[in-house]
């Protein structure tokens, strides 16, 4: 029995506008933003918080994600626990601090220093959640919810949790993950 939900906030819960980035695919995107880095010298790492970057203009929810988690709230425990660097988890917390109170734990790699697929960030929310909340949930009671099977999907299953997949691409709902 599913007793919390674990999401991943970005093409799960949240996406972030760029108009100028929405041009491209983000295929598209990344090779041309990853090959003109590489040809100045500059490192993964520092690639990776380039493109971050680039996505902190402007976050917005998707339409159905506010009525599912205010449904859920009242009966299950729910945590976020996503990957971003620093500036985009400080401008989700400012942009959406109503929204974030509905969740019990939040884990923001920048914030614990580890990124998914780690599972270590799994295990760490799920020890938090049940400190926090006076809970004894199992691994086993967990759904984690998110659009990459790498590193939402395959870390939480390797840990005994439930998974759910969305494709957001493909305009798939969050209801539809959640009722399976």
């Amino acid at each position: 029995m599913i007793k919390a939900y674990f999401f991943d906030w970005m093409h799960t819960l949240g996406e972030a506008s760029d108009d100028a980035r929405s041009l491209l695919t983000r295929e598209q995107h990344w090779s041309l933003l990853t090959n003109t880095l590489e040809d100045a010298g500059f490192p993964e790492k520092l690639k990776e918080e380039i493109d971050d970057r680039l996505y902190v203009a402007g976050q917005w929810l998707y339409s159905d994600v506010e009525k599912i988690i205010n449904n859920l709230k009242p009966n299950y425990k729910l945590a976020i626990v996503s990957n971003m660097y620093d500036i985009t988890s400080k401008k989700i917390r400012e942009q959406f601090p109503e929204f974030l109170k509905k969740f019990d734990v939040i884990t923001f790699s920048a914030e614990v220093g580890m990124r998914k697929p780690n599972p270590k960030m799994f295990i760490d929310t799920l020890y938090k959640l049940n400190q926090t909340c006076q809970t004894k949930i199992l691994p086993s009671e967990v759904m984690m919810i998110g659009d990459d099977r790498e590193k939402d999907i395959l870390p939480a299953l390797s840990l005994g949790m439930q998974t759910g997949y969305i494709n957001r691409k493909e305009n798939q709902k969050l209801e539809d993950v959640i009722n399976g």
